[in-house]
């Protein structure tokens, strides 16, 4: 036991500072994303392993805990110094060029985004990366006299690039735009319509 205390508003605090999804995080300690989200809620408990290891991931990114308003220390690289004292450089920018924004994961979201809309979105993000990096390192599939079955070839770069284009609409969405809905096969009238239909079912 490592007798590391660290509370579910501690660490959902962190988390949210940090600008991390629960995704995101649960899986850069190796936990359950359910487990996270309920430890997080206050409705279920974490071993004394995982506090720690939150804890640790928190610390090492710089977030203090204790402090009523905590902040993440940002290291400024000699390079960077001159740009830093620029008026347009850090938070001043970044509040007015974007708004009432945050960013997590990654990727900058409407501050008034609904949190499990915004969770949902990053989950199906990552899971199409994940599916597209296993659809890339597949191996080529031979057909007659070893040579490539261009048919499973095709089929397989359409699954990709349908992939990419489903993830190219969620950072869409991520930022606040709204989808088209999606045009009935009976009523497409226009390519798009036709590639809306599709990435629909991706």
């Amino acid at each position: 036991m490592h007798n590391v205390i660290i509370t579910a508003e501690q660490a959902k605090t962190a988390r949210t500072v940090l600008g991390l999804s629960q995704g995101k995080m649960a899986g850069l300690i190796g936990l359950n994303r359910s487990y996270l989200s309920q430890f997080e809620n206050g409705r279920y408990l974490l071993d004394d392993d995982s506090l720690y290891l939150l804890r640790e991931y928190y610390e090492k990114q710089g977030y203090v805990f204790g402090i009523e308003q905590s902040t993440v220390t940002q290291s400024v690289s000699p390079k960077d110094e001159a740009s830093a004292s620029s008026p347009l450089v850090g938070d001043d920018l970044s509040s007015r060029m974007l708004g009432a924004a945050r960013v997590m994961d990654g990727f900058v979201v409407p501050d008034d985004a609904d949190p499990d809309e915004i969770e949902v979105i990053l989950l199906n993000f990552t899971d199409n990366e994940r599916k597209i990096n296993q659809l890339l390192n597949s191996p080529v599939k031979r057909g007659w006299l070893g040579g490539i079955d261009e048919d499973d070839q095709d089929m397989r770069e359409l699954d990709v690039l349908k992939l990419m284009a489903r993830n190219y609409l969620l950072v869409k969405e991520l930022h606040g735009h709204e989808l088209l809905p999606v045009t009935p096969k009976e009523k497409i009238e226009t390519i798009g319509d036709g590639i809306n239909e599709i990435f629909a079912d991706v």
